[in-house]
């Protein structure tokens, strides 16, 4: 569902010019302005919709705000200064499939007949041990919505706005269960802010990056790595970073191996933390177009990269729902840990049925009217130290998003279109367990 053409890969994507035109802001990330309601609305829906994003950077539309807004500097903004070209890994692993084990994919839990506004879909979530529910919708304002699944009971925590303790555009929720207390990360301010366990606000940092959607993990003492954007230069640095009490402690960019990405596929990059040792970072990345792995080390060292060449992994090679031969396509969805030191990538891919959750118009435009029928998850369990697929799974409906415990969280609708919010847990069996 998320994620843009490539077309265009140095250049600031023409749904970001239209959404900066559009809410009157010429000027960098935080700039306060009347139309922030409609910013919101077209920035997080191109952070989400490939569709959307990919219609939106068609030359007709990039024209279109060329000459329409031509006395406003917001057009093709090269990033070339930022990134270099990549050094990478030379030689790339390819995991191949021995398959040695298998692995079960069960529905854990259903939030019933969930909130109307579960249909413009949402990002991010989070859940306590509890059970508590924490998700951010993306119809309607920007608050972080509570649920209680054992009692019904729901509730707002903070609220939209710019005085103490209110946020604009949450981009990540984080769980603090030693400290008891729940973090709202808030991109457009660059604030995080935090509440205690029934919700009553703590206190707020500012942060030196702006965080892109689902872009941050927390890390031992305080520390948190950060997928976002830097404000030097001019707010299009989209690099990886390591921050702490307010300043960033280390960065990990092109020239460490980081896979060079545009503005949209930057923020899409899902990480994985395997040591949260400050000291002695470990983390995977993966990127959403391309079934590829990315290690990187505190300790220094060539980055690692794992690739992955499956039959059903098909490159990026057409974009837009104009396009009469166009297919939804395959991407990565998360990194997830799994016992034993290994880890599972999440992948949603079109079904081969894929036309019953897609709107077809006569002239020509498709809209994809249920992910749960357009898309089926395919989980394959990685063992990085062999190169190779350990295991693979199904869940039959997208994923929207993991949890931190690992549990995949995705969106079903019934028959007459009531949502409900599915969330299905992995393990991993010995092969005919």
């Amino acid at each position: 569902m998320r994620g843009w053409s490539d077309r265009v890969s140095s250049f600031r994507p023409a749904s970001w010019v239209l959404a900066r035109v559009i809410s009157g802001r010429a000027t960098r990330p935080g700039h306060t302005s009347h139309g922030r309601g409609l910013h919101h609305f077209f920035v997080g829906m191109c952070e989400r919709m490939s569709y959307a994003c990919a219609f939106a950077r068609s030359r007709a539309v990039l024209s279109f705000a060329r000459n329409a807004f031509r006395g406003l500097t917001l057009v093709a903004v090269s990033v070339s200064t930022v990134a270099s070209q990549i050094p990478g890994d030379p030689d790339p692993q390819v995991l191949s499939s021995c398959l040695t084990d298998s692995l079960e994919v069960r529905l854990e839990s259903r939030l019933e007949d969930g909130p109307r506004q579960l249909l413009g879909g949402f990002e991010p979530i989070a859940r306590r041990s509890d059970g508590r529910l924490f998700v951010r919708f993306f119809e309607g304002p920007a608050v972080v919505r509570w649920f209680d699944p054992s009692t019904g009971a729901s509730g707002d925590i903070g609220r939209e706005g710019q005085g103490p303790g209110e946020y604009l555009w949450p981009a990540a929720i984080l769980i603090d269960e030693t400290e008891r207390a729940t973090r709202i990360i808030d991109s457009r301010q660059r604030r995080l802010v935090s509440f205690d366990w029934d919700g009553e606000w703590l206190g707020q940092s500012t942060l030196p990056v702006a965080p892109f959607i689902r872009g941050v993990w927390p890390l031992a003492g305080g520390h948190l790595l950060v997928n976002g954007r830097t404000s030097t230069p001019d707010w299009v640095g989209h690099n990886i970073l390591q921050v702490h009490e307010g300043e960033v402690v280390a960065t990990f960019d092109t020239s460490h191996g980081l896979f060079r990405a545009d503005w949209a596929a930057a923020g899409q990059r899902r990480a994985l933390v395997l040591s949260d040792d400050p000291a002695a970072l470990d983390f995977l990345v993966g990127h959403r177009r391309e079934y590829r792995i990315d290690r990187f080390r505190q300790s220094g060292g060539p980055v690692e990269t794992f690739v992955r060449e499956a039959d059903w992994f098909r490159p990026w090679t057409r974009y837009g729902l104009p396009d009469p031969d166009w297919v939804p396509p395959p991407f990565l969805v998360d990194l997830v840990e799994v016992e034993g030191g290994l880890i599972a990538a999440v992948v949603n891919r079109p079904r081969a049925n894929w036309r019953e959750g897609v709107e077809f118009s006569d002239d020509g435009s498709k809209r994809i009217a249920d992910h749960a029928r357009t898309y089926e998850a395919i989980i394959e369990v990685i063992d990085l130290e062999n190169s190779c697929v350990r295991a693979e799974g199904r869940a039959p409906l997208h994923i929207d998003a993991t949890l931190r415990d690992g549990t995949l969280a995705g969106l079903r609708l019934d028959d007459i279109g009531r949502p409900s919010l599915e969330f299905w847990s992995i393990r991993l069996l010995p092969r005919g367990g």
